[in-house]
């Protein structure tokens, strides 16, 4: 062992193990060959080959890694028995599957990887979407995918993890092309029900103020609201599946053309919101739900 060797912590300091894995910063990892070479095909074969002369340790077979000792410590906590994988991002845990799957070859841990992978949908799906497109994990491509329906991706505001380094041009062009067709959808919705769920709306809310009596009739025939929904499907197209901007909307309804004072405007907004709630949702995800990503 060199000078610069170093032991890490359990499991990775046992006393029965037969081999020595070596970072390329000089740590020495005693493991059970007979594990790695189950888990990975390529330590299978490295096992195999004649290691070049290093200085021995214990009787050790000694194999050098051209890893940093953190990276080859995060990789096996990942799985190896004993140890516990601490993820500290989505980032970190992109990394541990790139070397683990992509360069050691570990598929037994794909199911292990998907599932620490699905906890980051909410937060990063786009990060999820690039290493599960770059591992070709269909059923993950396409959660998030849909996940991602709720970023405005065609925004100069979106930035690219590292992860997509791994990932060809061609999963964000396909990506990108998915986002658009689902955003034309929505904006097309308007349009669709020219005589349909705007028009046979909204519920009865009656309020009489500025010498008017508002009992939700007016929403059918006001040109306004039609406007507004085409307006309000439009800033949807940029993220498909994003959630309601209630101040966006209220905003837009209390303009001048409503023909609302500040006190019955309210009126109006909870029309739209239940409109928006019970009908336009569940029309949107429907017309969402069948366009498919094309990979």
């Amino acid at each position: 062992m060199t000078s610069n060797s170093e032991m890490p912590t359990a499991p990775f300091n046992d006393s029965t193990a037969d081999t020595i894995l070596r970072s390329v910063d000089g740590v020495d990892f005693l493991v059970h060959s007979s594990l790695l070479s189950l888990a990975s095909p390529v330590f299978r074969t490295m096992f195999s080959l004649p290691q070049a002369a290093s200085e021995p340790r214990d009787g050790l077979k000694t194999v050098q890694l051209t890893e940093q000792a953190t990276e080859i410590d995060d990789m096996l906590r990942f799985w190896y028995p004993g140890a516990h994988p601490h993820i500290r991002s989505i980032d970190h845990l992109a990394d541990i599957i790139q070397l683990a799957i992509g360069k050691y070859d570990m598929e037994t841990l794909v199911p292990m990887a998907k599932v620490f992978l699905a906890q980051y949908l909410s937060s990063d799906a786009l990060t999820v979407f690039a290493v599960a497109f770059r591992f070709g994990w269909e059923e993950s491509v396409q959660s998030a995918a849909r996940e991602c329906l709720k970023l405005p991706l065609r925004s100069a505001s979106q930035s690219l993890s590292k992860a997509w380094i791994h990932t060809s041009g061609t999963a964000y062009h396909a990506l990108i092309e998915y986002h658009l067709r689902c955003g034309d959808a929505i904006r097309a919705l308007p349009q669709e029900a020219t005589s349909g769920w705007i028009l046979r709306w909204p519920p009865h809310f009656p309020a009489s103020c500025c010498s008017l009596t508002w009992t939700g009739e007016l929403c059918g025939r006001a040109a306004w609201l039609s406007t507004f929904f085409i307006q309000y499907c439009d800033k949807l197209s940029y993220a498909p599946r994003a959630g309601v901007d209630a101040s966006w909307v209220m905003d837009n309804l209390v303009a001048p053309q409503s023909g609302f004072c500040h006190k019955c405007r309210s009126y109006p907004y909870r029309a739209a919101m239940d409109l928006i709630d019970n009908v336009w949702s569940p029309l949107a995800t429907s017309k969402i739900a069948e366009i498919q990503l094309i990979l």
